[in-house]
């Protein structure tokens, strides 16, 4: 008996060692030492990658990654380097055999250790879409605690805290908030801002520095208001430009009735303003209409007005009226929560020091005025029915007056118990909890507080409960099946970055949501509500890492075009790029290269495209011979992947093998230096590159990234198409763009580039199938992910990666459905 023991014990250990031991150690290591180890090895580490250390059992999913690393290589023959000694074909094909063979056993085996799971808080989206379902708010995401700016996706919550600042945060904007829903709904009203009243205020401040003017001139400058004639003498050489302006201005037609817009006149001048303040309720939606015109015929760059309300841009719209048929246009405007409300309105154009300086760079024979403004309109507030919260506090109607008689401290236990059952998204609320919101409400009204103020801070306790801030899934052990509510729950917020609506609740309240052929109604049906923008906004804005063009800095001075307003629109036409995607189900390979762009009347411009006449963004079909089209030639695309002052193959290589190709490059050694330093004088880009990647440190790399990113050198820095590449203010360079792909494929201009992309749509498919896992389950992909996205993406090549079809296989995955 003893003997069996022994001998089973033994038999347990071999099956648990040959467990452990997936790869083949025999065929591996000979391998790795004839071809790898001298430029990965203990001497020499090229792209920060050691293997002499490599562990041949794989025990965690951080050491299969490393061999899929290697698998990856070996299979799309980047490694060993061309130079280098090869492989026979036999020998190649057995370590191939024997690696995927291994590393598909070690993903069942580190799948079936389960996942980690991480708690998570709202991000800034779901948050302010949260609110706005309870209280019908539009919150400034500026006011909340930032999402973690380390994480790839704002969905992912390791790297999350929280803290007294965090809680300090939520509650008092929760008071704010729930202050905000109390104010009383506002009548309907129709105010107008005419431009005759703002060239009042501008003549009476122009009256008073005329009145001083007068009276420096008989030297009573003391009387003026100047300590010494030399200030005096300041004042006068500023007033008199001012004065040449302001005759000028008097000259235009209808000026004592319309705002003209300096393109270089002070800020008082130049700007309109209409100042709404606290006049409104954020509960509603207001109507804004402008009518304008042109004066005169300027050139299509000084024909758009920029506005925006406070420092954030709104939009910019195109005006082509005269003074008998001024453009009208109109737009809904959701103000933001506690805000002190004004519209201003400019030419568009960049902020500069020198205002004269850049309209002579933008318009060299025009004037100071192309456009100028009848009247801004601002009409509301539209309501779209109740609040939550008011339909709980006003269950027979909203009142004319405030009501206090009925608010019992049962009917206040109601109220506060069933907004939080809604906040905690079809959560029971603790009783305890509860009672003690109750008691804090009812100390509030002993401090003799009326109780629409009373309930600010009980319910803002409720918004600041973990309950409402963090999401309730990740109850329990990781590899549990999801119920019925929490699918909905991740469902939501996956599509529609907010809780589900009654609809999603009734159906995981009945378990029907688990029903395959449901499910996939539900995500038709969800992605064609207007909600699903958020996917675009949310996903796809971070899989292609637009947050790098909002911390980009642009050069002005060399781009003279690129102000607020381009940058708004260059931001958001990758995102309507994808939203047209997925609400017309287009195959994904269509953000390499597609026959139609997504723009508005500002990029067609940019674009040297005829004019739209319609505002907003539109599908535009291309002609034959445009290089447009795709998300690689946007410049949202193209802008981002510059240093601001000049193009970069470099970022633009690594951006596209990253993204496009799924392979992303190793970040560059430490202490290496800047292009600019690699010549004094003013050289090609490619010459630039050329001489950088002499550096022993940079050519194993540089090779790959670099010929990638020359297939968009006909695009400057802020993707205008070039001909040319200008070196100075008097010399410029043709341009070349051909290149090559890691896998040798040759092209010759920016067409030959994006076909021959196309071979790799399967690399694009597998990078944004990981980036929605990642998005959409809140957490890293691990190796032991890797099966199941390969299944999912070969199933989603029958279908030629249709963006909808991406979206279902998720959906109904085993991964997407379990804790």
């Amino acid at each position: 008996m003893k003997y069996i023991i022994i001998i089973l014990t033994l038999i347990t250990s071999i099956q648990v060692l040959a467990e452990k031991s997936l790869l083949s150690k025999d065929h591996l290591k000979p391998f790795l030492e004839t071809y790898c180890i001298s430029c990965h090895g203990a001497t020499k580490q090229k792209g920060d990658v050691r293997l002499d250390q490599i562990h041949f059992n794989i025990e965690t999913n951080e050491t299969a990654q490393e061999w899929q690393d290697i698998l990856d290589v070996l299979n799309v023959a980047e490694m060993p380097p061309k130079k280098k000694k090869q492989p026979s074909k036999e020998e190649l094909a057995e370590v191939l055999r024997n690696l995927t063979e291994g590393l598909r056993g070690a993903r069942r085996k580190l799948a079936d250790q389960g996942r980690k799971i991480t708690m998570r808080r709202l991000n800034r989206r779901e948050y302010a879409n949260a609110i706005e379902q309870l209280l019908g708010l539009n919150v400034d995401r500026n006011d909340l605690p930032p999402d973690d700016p380390s994480a790839p996706y704002d969905t992912m919550g390791a790297n999350q805290y929280f803290s007294a600042y965090h809680f300090e945060k939520y509650f008092t904007l929760g008071k704010k908030l729930i202050a905000q829903n109390m104010i009383k709904r506002r009548k309907f009203e129709n105010r107008i801002f005419e431009g005759e009243s703002h060239r009042k205020k501008i003549l009476h401040n122009f009256s008073k520095d005329l009145e001083k003017w007068t009276l420096i001139q008989k030297g009573k400058w003391k009387e003026a208001g100047f300590t010494d004639e030399a200030g005096s003498a300041n004042f006068v050489r500023d007033f008199l430009k001012r004065k040449k302006k302001h005759d000028y201005f008097w000259t235009l037609p209808q000026s004592e009735s319309r705002h003209y817009f300096p393109l270089d006149g002070k800020p008082f001048t130049k700007l309109f303003r209409a100042s709404i303040g606290k006049r409104y309720d954020p509960k509603g939606t207001y109507k804004v209409t402008m009518n304008a015109g042109l004066h005169n015929t300027p050139p299509e760059a000084r024909r758009y007005l920029d506005i925006r309300d406070d420092r954030t841009p709104l939009r910019s719209f195109k005006v082509n009226g005269d003074l008998q048929n001024p453009t009208k246009y109109s737009f809904i405007y959701k103000p933001l929560a506690d805000k002190y409300l004004y519209f201003i309105l400019s030419e568009k154009g960049n902020s500069t020091k020198n205002p004269s300086q850049y309209l002579k760079r933008l318009d060299p024979h025009g004037e100071s005025a192309s456009i100028w403004l009848d009247k801004l309109e601002f009409e509301g507030p539209f309501y779209d029915g109740l609040t939550l919260l008011e339909k709980l506090i006003y269950e027979e109607g909203y009142p004319e007056i405030r009501k206090t008689h009925d608010l019992t401290d049962e009917r206040m236990r109601h109220i506060f118990t069933e907004f939080a059952f809604q906040a905690f998204r079809r959560k029971t609320p603790n009783p305890e909890f509860i009672e003690h919101v109750l008691k804090h409400y009812k100390q509030q009204l002993e401090n003799k507080l009326h109780w629409w103020k009373a309930i600010e801070e009980p319910l803002a306790m409720i918004l600041t409960s973990p309950n409402f801030l963090y999401f309730s899934e990740y109850e329990g052990l990781g590899g549990e099946k999801l119920s019925a509510h929490e699918l909905v729950i991740r469902l939501a917020n996956l599509i529609w970055s907010s809780p589900p609506d009654e609809e999603l609740y009734q159906l995981a309240e009945s378990s029907n949501i688990l029903n395959k052929d449901i499910l996939n109604q539900q995500v038709e049906r969800m992605l064609n509500d207007p909600r699903a923008a958020s996917l675009s906004e949310g996903f796809f804005a971070q899989w292609l890492h637009l947050k790098r063009l909002d911390d980009l800095s642009v050069n002005t001075t060399l781009y003279n075009e690129y102000d607020r307003g381009l940058k708004l629109s260059a931001r958001q036409e990758p995102i309507e790029i994808f939203k047209y995607m997925l609400q017309y189900n287009e195959p994904l390979y269509q953000l390499i290269n597609a026959d139609y762009v997504i723009i508005d009347q500002l990029l067609a411009h940019h674009y040297k495209m005829a004019p739209k006449k319609e505002h907003g963004f539109h599908k535009v079909m291309l002609k034959s011979n445009s290089t447009r089209g795709g998300i690689l030639t946007t410049a949202a695309f193209l802008t981002m992947t510059s240093t601001g002052d000049r193009t970069s193959p470099i970022i633009r290589g690594s951006m596209i093998m990253d993204q496009f190709l799924n392979n992303p490059p190793p970040p560059p050694p430490p202490n290496v230096p800047e292009l600019k330093e690699a010549s004094d004088d003013p050289i090609p880009i490619r010459k630039m590159i050329e001489m950088h990647q002499v550096k022993a440190q940079c050519s194993s790399c540089h090779s790959k990234i670099d010929p990638i990113g020359f297939g968009l050198e006909s695009f400057d820095a802020i993707g205008r198409w070039r001909s040319v590449e200008k070196l100075s203010e008097s010399s410029h360079t043709e341009l070349s763009s051909r290149g090559h792909l890691p896998n040798g494929t040759q092209f010759h201009d920016t067409d030959s580039f994006k076909l021959s992309l196309m071979q790799y749509k399967s690399r694009l498919a597998e990078s944004i199938a990981e980036g929605l896992y990642s998005y959409g389950l809140g957490r890293s992909i691990s190796f032991s992910d890797r099966e199941e996205i390969e299944d999912l993406v070969e199933k989603w090549d029958k279908d030629k990666y249709r963006l909808r079809s991406l979206i279902h296989l998720f959906t109904q995955s085993k991964t997407f459905q379990t804790k």
